[in-house]
């Protein structure tokens, strides 16, 4: 990695505006629109162990970095989340705000000359002075867990929660929190996406196989995050802009973030000023640029080169029409799997000196190591290459019987227990035996693709026809790390899921909300049946749709059969001949 002493300050000139506006801007040759390229770039921190360097984390192939940062005047602060610290530029020199209260710092913003901070996976608000002593506390509004906060910002000298769902909580003077306004916004991939916000309603073109984010608004324009994803595909893979428009619906310009070079993925990504100017902070592999985009009306669209990447990483197997078996992989209902997750998650267990000892290659959980048994604890704990649990008495059982709670090592010890990411998902499904994440690809379960001349399927996007307990894993994806986890639903282009993970060492089950593009390169599939919608009795391939099916195909397409004559055939690779509307396969052409 190429690193770089100190802190640079370069200015880059501005771009002309050019005028034109479309669903997705095409630019013209010598506009990118890019947050890097076509910016003046405000602050760069190279990234590295000495203290003038921004805090980057590998870990078992995981990514961390800063999550958040806020621009106001000359002054530029960053949430060095991964050294538990922020970093202030005054304009001149860097100094540094120690954040000993936090472990994991996500959310952060500046009000009333203190900072305002939520730690990772914390229902509590700590306000920090410029010298780093902790000056008070507030909990986040009543009813609201953290996977529920988008953004914690300072909207025009008031304190604001901002939830995924487009609610907005206000401070008041009593320091009381009230629900301010809910943003509404239509939740869909249609191109035609309408917005509500604060008596004004705002209806923007955002273009096909998009989803659109509400970021902020001021006085005069509304700040929408847009996320494009490429179709057809069975991997989530988006391009991401951040767009600026009036309330008349007209695009005032917008910026394109280019994640394919990415460290890590910020949680905020995109900052608003008191004057309407957008900041971007982007985290690449030498270290973190804070840059002010020159928005355009026209963008230079990456979309082609991530078709090409998702094609080049689909095995040729499934280059073909989605297909589903019509036996469904698991005895369990949707409900029942997302009790399973819900159980794993909020599992109550006691930790002994028994369960600490660490044999050779075995690594404690961050939650567990340095603390005094016996001590309780929620959540199993990710232990990598575990054996299979039926149910969660298993893993009680292990730990009576002394064995080491949890081991986030790559290294498998038959003394340890709890869960790895493929044990999480085996055991939610039931599937009978540790399903590791190379079969949760290749092996088990069928692949959601999006419409492939198909009218029954809903949506180009393939992401658009995930349904709750689907299940998303990466393996062998450059730029991702080998994971598999479980989708439980989707608030615009914020996506909730269940897993067991390392990340940000939170070290065991989880629930939580992530941003589309950490995932892109993920795969899309589920181990229910033609959606799990319908009881298919044909023991061949069928297609999925989201409203009908043609229940007693019987190599027909009709409901009472009709032969092979009203099959349209598709053509796969291979030479094989797949009916576009039952999906039933035939070899050869």
């Amino acid at each position: 990695m190429k690193k770089i002493m100190s802190a640079i300050i370069i200015t880059i000139m501005a771009l002309s505006v050019f005028v034109g506006a479309a669903a997705r801007p095409e630019c013209e040759s010598g506009y990118t629109g890019d947050a890097l390229n076509d910016a003046e770039i405000i602050l760069y921190l190279p990234a590295g162990e000495s203290e003038n360097e921004i805090g980057y984390k590998t870990e078992y192939d995981w990514r961390s970095g800063p999550e958040a940062f806020i621009v106001d005047g000359n002054k530029v602060a960053v949430l060095d989340s991964v050294k538990c610290r922020i970093v202030v530029y005054n304009g001149k020199s860097l100094h540094y705000i120690p954040l000993s209260e936090c472990t994991r710092p996500r959310f952060m913003c500046r009000y009333e000359e203190l900072y305002y901070l939520i730690d990772y996976d914390e229902t509590t608000i700590y306000a920090i002075s410029d010298s780093g002593e902790l000056c008070g506390t507030i909990s986040i509004p009543e009813g609201l867990e953290f996977s529920d906060i988008f953004s914690l910002r300072n909207q025009n000298g008031i304190l604001q929660l901002l939830t995924i769902d487009c609610r907005c909580y206000s401070l008041n003077s009593l320091k009381e929190w009230e629900l301010s306004y809910n943003a509404e916004v239509t939740d869909s991939f249609s191109p035609k996406k309408v917005f509500s916000v604060l008596g004004n309603t705002v209806s923007v073109n955002t273009g096909d196989n998009t989803l659109a984010q509400y970021l902020a608004e001021s006085e005069d324009c509304i700040l929408i995050g847009v996320y494009e994803f490429v179709p057809f595909v069975p991997i989530i893979e988006t391009e991401y802009t951040i767009r600026k428009y009036d309330f008349e619906g007209d695009l005032i310009g917008c910026t394109v973030i280019d994640y394919r070079n990415a460290f890590s993925i910020p949680q905020t990504a995109a900052f608003i000023s008191d004057n309407d100017t957008i900041y971007t902070m982007l985290c690449r592999e030498e270290g973190v640029y804070i840059t002010r985009p020159n928005l355009q009306k026209q963008y230079d669209s990456h979309i082609q080169d991530l078709e090409d990447f998702a094609y080049k990483i689909m095995p040729s197997s499934m280059r073909a029409l989605n297909t589903r078996t019509v036996y469904t992989q698991t005895s369990l209902t949707r409900n029942q799997v997302k009790q399973r997750a819900n159980d794993a998650k909020n599992h109550l267990w006691t930790l002994t000196s028994n369960n600490m000892s660490t044999p050779p290659g075995v690594i404690l959980p961050h939650f567990i190591q340095g603390v005094t048994p016996p001590r309780n604890f929620i959540g199993i704990p990710y232990c990598w290459g575990n054996e299979y649990f039926a149910n969660l008495d298993d893993f009680d059982d292990d730990l009576d019987n002394g064995l080491t709670a949890g081991n986030i090592s790559y290294t498998k010890n038959l003394q340890t227990t709890g869960m790895d990411c493929s044990g999480f998902v085996s055991y939610a499904y039931l599937l009978g035996t540790h399903k590791k994440t190379k079969k949760l690809k290749e092996d088990v379960g069928y692949f959601i693709y999006g419409n492939m001349n198909d009218s029954t399927v809903v949506n180009d996007a393939s992401f658009a026809n995930m349904e709750e307990m689907d299940y998303l894993v990466a393996y062998d994806v450059p730029g991702q790390t080998n994971h598999a986890i479980l989708y439980y639903s989707r608030s615009n282009a914020i996506v909730t899921i269940y897993e067991s993970t390392r990340k940000s060492n939170i070290d065991k089950t989880t629930k939580r909300t992530v941003n589309i593009s950490s995932i892109n390169g993920y795969y899309l599939k589920t181990v229910y049946a033609c959606g799990g919608q319908w009881s298919c009795v044909y023991t061949n391939h069928y297609g999925y749709n989201s409203s009908q099916h043609w229940i007693t195909c019987d190599k027909g397409c009709g409901s009472v059969g009709g032969g092979y004559g009203q099959h349209t055939w598709y053509t796969a690779i291979g030479g094989d001949s797949i009916c576009v509307v039952c999906g039933y396969t035939q070899s050869g052409s």
